[in-house]
């Protein structure tokens, strides 16, 4: 590991050599096969003790024949923390012990952050980047296992490495041609590597941690980290997960859950196995980095009356659309709200007659917005959990037109005519929408409702 400190406060968990909470994923089998697959799955996993090496690719993939036998560390995901114990056994071993399963990928997310030099858990341990040691009383070092990563053998779980330096403001990724180098120099075991950028020679101490201007003497920190690999989007590829497929009433989509006639909606909430939390996580995470911000669950909203009033808007509006104009008239577009104000919406839907609360630069309807960071600006926090709430929605956008505060109604198309056609929506920016405007209900559905909150230097486990 590279980089600067990193406080460790680890709280009260009971670990042994090898500690594997179970997983908890949506399986569409028996509840007794579910129960002896976890066992199964349990059986094999294992770390050892040694250093250098790798996690088993193949178990990951569901490939090992080996079991319990095999020479490669089983772990549930392709990278896995462990501190090792200060004082040895009687036989003269240091005992590595994992850090609880809930703790792994938390702990992932923030060493992948460059802008990250330390985090928290309860009693305090401080770990160094540079060395992975630490000066604690129970343990002495930490150690990140990997899937290995070489030019004969790279697979989809294989670690992906990012250099960086620090400039006056943040850290920046050097160019590709240029991490390459650095990342082959390094691999190769040399201390130091020297490369050419723009007519400028620099030197790169990787002892120390420093990129120097060879003429001038400049120096930058340096830090290496890896590419964060988050569990939601490795599920395809862990070949042990299996995904549900719930039935539902044909008049609305599959995966539906029954309703009571009584129930005015539902939130569903969407299993990590399922493709449908894969693909919400994808589009949020586009713009609000997994390094920045944790997706605590989503919800599917199944609200029956919304859901035809939508597809009825939906069938009028294509009628009159072209074919192409028909192709993007179904956006899914984020909404950021508060969380008292996301079960209102779960309910009645979103609600243009107060569109003023918070803003109306292109007019007074339900703003929508293409990048969740947009709309995280919306996303007021609850003052007891912190917890932020955003929807991804389905809109109909239909033919749109620049927004304009006074708007009450989307511009006709012919000014001068009293019953012109009327604009579908409004947006920000005609060439490339990043904002629309609607401004009846019946064109925009609460689709997902999704729960997060932003990362700060605690990890709780």
């Amino acid at each position: 590991g590279w980089g600067g400190r990193v406080k460790l406060k680890i709280c009260s968990w009971v670990i042994s050599g090898n500690f594997f909470p179970s997983f908890h994923f949506v399986f569409g089998g028996k509840h007794e096969d579910l129960q002896w697959y976890t066992i199964d799955l349990l059986a094999q996993r294992h770390t050892h003790v040694a250093d250098g090496i790798d996690i088993c690719a193949e178990f990951l993939a569901a490939e090992c024949d080996l079991w319990g036998e095999c020479p490669r560390h089983h772990t549930t995901l392709p990278y896995h923390w462990q501190l090792r114990r200060r004082v040895p056994t009687p036989t003269g071993t240091n005992l590595w012990e994992s850090l609880p399963e809930a703790a792994q990928e938390g702990l992932e997310r923030l060493y992948c952050d460059p802008e990250r030099d330390t985090i928290e858990m309860h009693f305090q341990i401080r770990v160094d980047l540079n060395t992975l040691t630490t000066d604690d009383v129970v343990y002495d070092r930490m150690r990140r296992l990997s899937v290995g990563r070489s030019i004969e053998r790279i697979t989809e779980f294989s670690t992906v490495w990012k250099i960086y330096w620090k400039d006056d403001l943040c850290w920046r990724e050097y160019d590709e041609l240029v991490s390459r180098q650095l990342e082959a120099t390094l691999v190769s075991g040399h201390a130091e590597a020297r490369f050419t950028l723009r007519e400028h020679s620099y030197l790169v101490n990787y002892q120390e941690m420093f990129q120097q201007n060879v003429l001038v003497g400049t120096r930058r920190k340096i830090a290496r980290r890896p590419v964060f690999q988050s569990p939601v989007l490795l599920l395809p590829l862990l070949k042990y997960v299996r995904s549900s497929c719930p039935l539902g009433p044909s008049l609305f989509p599959l995966t539906w859950l029954p309703m009571g006639p009584c129930q005015d909606f539902l939130q569903v909430a969407v299993g990590t196995a399922d493709r449908a939390f894969r693909t919400v996580y994808s589009l949020f995470h586009k713009t609000m980095p997994e390094t920045k911000a944790v997706i605590v669950d989503i919800f599917r909203i199944q609200n029956p009356f919304l859901w035809e009033k939508y597809t009825r808007k939906k069938e009028y509006m294509g009628r009159r659309l072209s074919l192409a104009e028909r192709l993007t008239n179904e956006r899914h577009l984020f909404h950021g709200t508060s969380p008292e104000a996301a079960l209102a919406i779960c309910k009645h839907n979103f609600d243009p007659r107060v569109s003023g609360k918070h803003a109306t630069a292109y007019g007074q309807g339900s703003y929508f917005a293409r990048r969740s960071n947009y709309s995280h600006g919306y996303a007021r926090p609850d003052a007891a959990s912190g917890l932020r709430c955003m929807f991804l929605a389905k809109v109909l956008v239909g033919r749109h037109a620049q927004g304009r505060p006074a708007f009450r109604r989307p511009p006709p198309f012919d000014p001068c005519d009293p019953a012109s056609d009327l604009f579908d929506s409004c947006v920000d920016s005609t060439p490339d929408p990043q904002i629309f405007v609607v401004f009846d209900g019946d064109q925009c559905y609460p689709y997902f409702l999704i729960r997060y909150r932003l990362l700060d230097n605690t990890l709780v486990v």
